[in-house]
């Protein structure tokens, strides 16, 4: 039974003591049982120098992975305690220390969670000596991955920390102990404001410029504080000797500090517009600190950046009244930002305006024209206009000139003018006037200020003056320009005797759109009427009552001018007076037309019309009837057709008998 029973356990396989442990698999029980005896009294070097891959450690290390997890790291302190006596404490604590990462990070990291007091019990013992930057090493290799645990890390290492593993509640913890902790490190816009402060005010951002500049625009709350901070550490001699001057180019120091300086402004400058473009809107007072610090000092291309903070886009309207009036009572920016900030008085609250107007006014001293233009262009309180007339009474000659140049400027090349005196227009529209007639370019922004800044009523006094003065011909412009003015009958007369007999065709349009546009059409008609008689028409006149009929066929008040019976007669007259007796072409097409429009309604009316008219005429109806082209053109509704059939049968009967028997059937009787 015995010897069955041995044989019956010599056949049960052995079991491993640590699960997938792959000396049992390679040396058996035996080797695994000596493996387990030494791994928990390892010292970390007996460990590096026995799993070193250099010598062949590697496999063997694979090994044994299981069981030193496991098992591994009884006591890691007495490598220190059993050291050599020839070495000096520190000396050995610092090589345990370095062994006893190597073992962590580089052969058994999943054994940190569990050996991590041990370790930094280790860290511990190692004194602060010279040559700290190796253990500092050491450190951060077995950080690097990791959430430290402050509690158990000592704290004269925390600063190796992975950063981006550092939980946010720490990081103050590190910051309120002194550890030094730059923006650099972090994902600076994810933290908290309580946060982002304690980091900005330690003493590394605090004293550093370049930090400051980068990071205190990218907070999430104010940063009036920083910008005060920032702009004192640019004006302290030590910062411009140290870094301006390394940052900045020039032949010398000076020019080295003015660029270093503005290099500098222009990274704060973008940041806070990186800042704004994130709808995160800068206060009153931050918009005041940051153009009080780069007044006189920012060059054209800080000038642009801070001229674009005050557009609409990135300022907040609440509180932009404060900074326009820092900026346009302040000497020392330049034109671009003064620009900008002018178009940023225009989008004031009217309250708001008036107020900074009358602080801007409130001064014996002579305004600076880009000023002056801003409230001349303004609508003004009527308490404000007294302070720009005095401002405007200060003006030379050559300034007013200047002042009507940028207005003019202010205005497109093309197209009506936006930018014009509002509320000043009387004082302005005969110096517009000038300034035009004086231009040898004849600008026409300059006319058309003229004409918005001129009362309506008095345009036309004005043109003809100096169309009789003969410093200007009567063309588009100022027939646009009359356009847009009420005419009275004397006036409207004035004005067409200027118009060539050749060019009346071509203005015949406007001549009427005024007729039709007066109170007293028949008066300004009754003009066109008697100038067609003067000599100078005799060989226009043919034409010019051409197109009259047919312009005012198709022009009219209440639908057609020839259906007002004044104007009808006055043409009616005209073909009277100047047609000749030899050509009948002119009354067929002003029955026609008449016909057309229902004038006269009646076929008895019409048929006197049209006998009157002719028969007096050399080639009258007596003498020569109606030409089949005459019936065709007079045709043109059934009153006319019948009166037609009437007095050429012939003719009509062919042409329009049907048609008229269709609408009335009891014609022909």
């Amino acid at each position: 039974a015995d010897d069955v029973a041995g044989d019956v356990d010599n056949r049960v396989a052995p079991v491993s003591m640590v699960p997938a442990c792959g000396v049992f698999k390679k040396f058996g029980p035996e080797g695994e049982r000596v493996a387990l005896d030494f791994l928990p009294r390892a010292q970390p070097h007996q460990l590096v120098q026995l799993f070193a891959a250099e010598q062949g450690g590697g496999e063997f290390r694979a090994l044994c992975h299981a069981a030193a997890v496991q098992h591994w790291g009884a006591d890691v302190k007495s490598d220190v305690e059993q050291g050599s006596e020839k070495e000096q404490g520190s000396t050995r604590s610092a090589k345990h220390f370095g062994y006893l990462v190597d073992a962590v990070t580089s052969m058994f990291p999943q054994a940190y969670c569990r050996v991590a007091p041990r370790v930094w019990e280790a860290a511990r013992s190692i004194p602060l000596v010279a040559g700290e930057s190796a253990h500092e090493e050491h450190v951060k290799r077995l950080l690097t991955g990791r959430v430290p645990q402050l509690d158990m890390i000592p704290q004269r290492w925390w600063h190796c920390a992975d950063w981006r593993m550092v939980k946010e509640q720490d990081l103050v913890r590190m910051v309120c102990a002194g550890v030094a902790v730059s923006p650099a490190n972090l994902a600076w816009e994810t933290l908290g404001w309580a946060t982002q402060q304690a980091i900005l005010q330690a003493d590394l951002v605090w004293n550093n410029i370049g930090l400051l500049v980068d990071y205190a625009p990218m907070v999430m709350g104010g940063i009036a504080v920083y910008l005060e901070r920032i702009f004192n550490l640019l004006g302290d001699a030590n910062v411009a000797k140290q870094t301006l001057v390394q940052l900045g180019d020039g032949l010398n120091q000076e020019e080295q500090q003015a660029s270093g300086w503005n290099k500098l402004v222009h990274r704060l400058l973008t940041c806070l517009r990186r800042r704004v473009q994130a709808d995160n809107m800068l206060t009153s007072r931050e918009q005041v600190l940051l153009f009080q610090g780069c007044v006189g000092r920012a060059d054209n291309s800080n000038s642009a950046l801070l001229a674009d903070m005050m557009e609409s886009k990135n300022v907040d309207p609440v509180h932009v009244a404060p900074l326009v009036k820092y900026v346009l009572g302040t000497r020392g920016f330049n034109k671009q930002v003064r620009d900008s900030a002018l178009r940023a008085m225009m989008r004031l609250e009217p309250s708001d305006r008036n107020t900074l107007h009358s602080h801007l006014l409130d001064t014996d001293a002579k305004l600076p024209l880009q000023v002056l233009f801003s409230l001349a262009v303004t609508s003004l309180h009527a308490t404000v206009i007294p302070l720009v007339l005095k401002q405007l009474n200060l003006l030379s000659p050559e300034e007013w000139i200047e002042l009507i140049g940028l207005i003019k400027d202010a205005n497109p090349m093309h197209g009506p003018v936006h930018t014009f005196p509002r509320s000043l227009g009387n004082l302005f529209h005969e110096r517009m006037l000038v300034q035009y007639l004086s231009d040898k370019n004849r600008d026409l922004r300059l006319f058309h200020l003229f004409v918005t800044c001129s009362p309506p009523e008095a345009v036309p006094g004005y043109l003809l003056d100096i169309l009789a003065r003969q410093l200007h011909e009567l063309d588009d412009t100022l027939l646009g320009a009359l356009s847009r003015s009420p005419l009275q009958g004397h006036q409207f007369r004035n004005v067409i005797e200027y118009i060539p007999p050749p060019k009346w065709t071509v203005h015949l349009d406007w001549m009427l759109a005024r007729v039709r546009e007066s109170s007293n059409p028949s008066d300004l008609f009754a003009s066109i009427h008697e100038i067609l008689g003067h000599k100078t028409f005799c060989a226009f006149t043919k034409c010019q009552l051409y197109s009259l009929i047919l312009h005012s066929a198709h022009m009219g008040l209440d639908g057609k001018l020839l259906k007002i019976p004044n104007i009808r007669s006055s043409i009616w007259r005209s073909l009277h007076a100047y047609v000749p007796s030899n050509d009948r072409s002119l009354w067929i097409t002003f029955f026609k037309e008449s016909w057309i429009l229902g004038e006269p309604p009646t076929q008895h009316d019409r048929e006197s019309e049209l006998k009157e008219a002719l028969d007096k005429h050399q080639k009258g109806l007596r003498e020569i009837g109606l030409t089949h082209q005459e019936v065709q053109e007079l045709g043109v509704d059934t009153v006319a057709r019948k009166l037609l059939i009437s007095m050429a049968p012939n003719l009509a009967i062919p042409r329009y008998g049907v048609d008229i028997l269709k609408i009335d059937p009891n014609f022909a009787s």
